[in-house]
């Protein structure tokens, strides 16, 4: 090479292919969660806060996400929830069994106060301190111009996300409102729809994913891939919140990913039966934990293999 260009006072803001570094990031949570910035967008109600902290819950614990998704390495979180006062969150974390965790776990709720600039030096301090994940739960609360499609403000909003993990933070998950149209169930959720308002957030966003919920009552959503960039994404797959929140402590998988609901109708109908023959005398309740379902779930699944229970053991209909 040159010398002039070695010399160069230009030469040290760039790297040559050579002088690049090879060593690749891991997932954060395998096969669901990348390093940088992942946007979970849906309609107001749809579960974008449950979804995030069960990820929150997770990344913290170091226990796989619902169950499914290994999560490699724990780290610190911080969760940003300006629109939510401290009573109503710590009754959130309660339910998720996160009401008293220690050290390593931060939020900052309405009630303490002006939501926090995502420049500020005391952020910007703690992402280097702890190399966490950072939450933002809603976008509007941390972008600066009052209308979404403005470029300079969504670019002031990049500019402070990537400000993070420039200094240390491992990853920002933005939660952002979809059209309200997505809530009908009959538009498929695409990169556009999900991040409403400029293509910034798109570009900016290394996964964005959808959470459109079909069913209040007992909270169910399906969870959608809508960009991957530089990772193969999983297929959607089906979470739900009532009443496995209340009683393990976390949402449910109901669907997994790569699976489609009839053929997982037909995995669980068949691993009921394996349970079962193995002991004839399983109770619902031991069916239901090995299934990772409800007991009414178990009792169907069951029943779609040929089985129902008399007294405390299992018949085969004839």
């Amino acid at each position: 090479m040159s010398d002039k260009f070695v010399d160069a006072i230009w030469r040290k803001l760039f790297k040559t292919p050579g002088e690049m570094s090879e060593i690749e990031l891991p997932m954060l949570v395998e096969k669901f969660l990348p390093p940088g910035v992942t946007f979970f967008g849906g309609p107001a109600g749809h579960g974008k806060s449950w979804l995030a902290l069960s990820l929150a819950k997770a990344l913290y614990t170091g226990e796989p996400f619902l169950g499914y998704f290994k999560v490699p390495k724990r780290m610190p979180v911080i969760y940003l929830v300006p629109e939510v006062g401290e009573t109503a969150m710590k009754q959130r974390l309660r339910l998720l069994g996160m009401g008293d965790l220690d050290d390593g776990f931060f939020l900052r709720t309405m009630s303490m106060g002006s939501t926090l600039e995502l420049s500020s030096p005391s952020l910007l301090k703690a992402a280097e301190d702890l190399n966490p994940y950072f939450f933002l739960d809603t976008t509007a609360r941390f972008n600066k111009g009052d209308d979404e499609n403005a470029a300079v403000e969504n670019k002031a909003f990049a500019d402070d996300v990537f400000g993070l993990m420039q200094h240390g933070a491992m990853g920002v998950g933005p939660l952002h409102h979809s059209i309200k149209s997505l809530a009908s169930g009959e538009m498929e959720p695409t990169l556009e729809n999900v991040l409403r308002g400029s293509g910034d957030f798109g570009a900016m966003a290394d996964a964005v994913y959808a959470c459109i919920c079909s069913d209040k009552t007992n909270f169910i959503s399906e969870i959608t891939n809508v960009k991957a960039r530089d990772f193969t994404p999983v297929e959607s797959f089906e979470i739900q919140g009532r009443p496995y929140i209340d009683e393990t402590g976390d949402l449910c998988l109901i669907r997994p990913p790569d699976v489609e609901k009839d053929d997982y109708l037909k995995q669980q109908s068949v691993r009921s039966a394996e349970l079962i023959k193995e002991d004839p005398d399983i109770s619902l309740n031991d069916l239901a934990k090995l299934l990772n379902v409800r007991k009414k779930n178990a009792k169907s699944f069951a029943s779609h293999a040929g089985y129902f229970q008399r007294g405390s053991k299992w018949i085969k209909k004839q």
